[in-house]
């Protein structure tokens, strides 16, 4: 995939052609300081950026989630091609959407390589490869002169060191630098499931908590084969039949029983907005409805935080479809989106969709002996 980021007017052919305005009748419309872009993980093998990046990430943070999600759609080996005007040049200086000063400087500080060499010599420049764990090999840049320096003839007059040099203290010498990147990922980044994994601690005192967060640990190249197999997680003990029958047809509680095992895709819309009363009512209908009408292996405690608080007695094994959602626990949250997976053991938890669309997800869940009791 080859992503033309901020087209406007130069849309290219064979490219997805990406802008925030609709005027321009780009191939996917999307503001780039939205974080995350609407692209796969490892998805783009060559991105261009054409006098864009002066006009992104006003704000450091910001600034900084821009190159990290460039990072994050790139596959291992990709292009990145970035133009951008010289800061000391009039076409910089006198367009009020400029907001960032771009010189192949600020880029290599996107470098591994080159912050690890900083650290070892103690140099006091900011290590931003490590520091936002991303890798941008710089392979070639040039410059392009003030017209004043082109003769009639189109030659430049003064030699690029020149240009250089005077550049340092002048302003108007250089109009535009273009700079080209290579990305540099490992084996375990091109090709790493994240996931997350949580469970209720075992005690009395109940707390939700997140055990491990990154990428799967198992991982099996298929010899001969371009297939990655990740092991996301294993439960020791189940048991089923192959039928030919239709086991959906049947009506099943929220949690399954002890080794029964249940496949369901959850549709999650944006949140909607409550007052303080109507969410108050809200939790008390739902406790009255818990109180009449028991669910077995299922416990819900609503707050005004997380309404949908509630643990099942069971291992689920969540994925995300489509959108974005953010998981609730006790005292932390876990911001999950398209392609992650999640594991739960009996974890107190909800779920809020603070985005704008729809989200998607897939559960399996997997009725389990929960080995303390409830006592709070």
């Amino acid at each position: 995939m080859r992503l033309n980021l901020g087209c406007g007017d130069c849309k290219l052919d064979g490219w997805i052609n990406v802008d925030k305005y609709t005027h321009f009748e780009p191939d996917v419309v999307h503001d780039l300081e939205k974080i995350p872009w609407p692209f796969e993980d490892n998805s783009a093998e060559e991105l261009l950026l054409n006098h864009v990046l002066e006009h992104l990430g006003q704000e450091t943070d910001l600034f900084l989630d821009i190159m990290k999600e460039l990072y994050r759609v790139c596959r291992a080996g990709a292009t990145v091609r970035i133009h951008v005007p010289h800061p000391r040049h009039d076409d910089f200086i006198t367009d009020p959407t400029h907001v960032r000063a771009i010189l192949p400087e600020t880029l290599t500080m996107f470098d591994k390589e080159v912050n690890k060499r900083w650290r070892e010599e103690k140099t006091a420049n900011t290590q931003l490869a490590i520091y936002t764990d991303t890798d941008f090999k710089m392979t070639s840049k040039t410059v392009t002169p003030d017209d004043r320096f082109i003769d009639e003839t189109g030659n430049v007059m003064v030699n690029v060191e020149e240009l250089l040099e005077k550049s340092r203290s002048e302003l108007n010498v250089i109009k535009e630098y273009r700079i080209t990147l290579e990305v540099r990922k490992s084996k375990e980044e091109q090709h790493a499931k994240k996931r997350e994994a949580c469970c209720d601690r075992p005690r009395r005192k109940r707390q939700g908590i997140l055990l491990f967060d990154g990428a799967a640990p198992n991982q099996i190249q298929r010899t001969g084969r371009p297939t990655t197999s990740t092991l996301l997680w294993v439960t020791d003990e189940t048991s089923a039949k192959l039928s030919d029958t239709d086991n959906a047809e049947r009506e099943i509680g929220i949690t399954p029983p002890i080794g029964v095992s249940i496949l369901r895709v959850l549709e999650i819309p944006p949140e909607e907005e409550r007052s303080t009363v109507e969410t108050e009512e809200l939790i008390q209908f739902m406790l009255r409805e818990q109180s009449e009408n028991p669910q077995p292996a299922i416990q819900r405690t609503p707050t005004a935080r997380a309404i949908g608080m509630h643990r099942t007695e069971s291992v689920d094994y969540g994925l995300v479809l489509e959108g974005e959602i953010d998981l609730l626990l006790d005292d932390s949250e876990i911001h999950l989106k398209a392609g992650e997976v999640l594991v739960m053991q009996g974890t107190y938890h909800a779920w809020a969709n603070r985005s704008s669309k729809t989200c998607m997800m897939a559960f399996i869940l997997i009725g389990a002996e929960v080995p303390w009791n409830e006592e709070h």
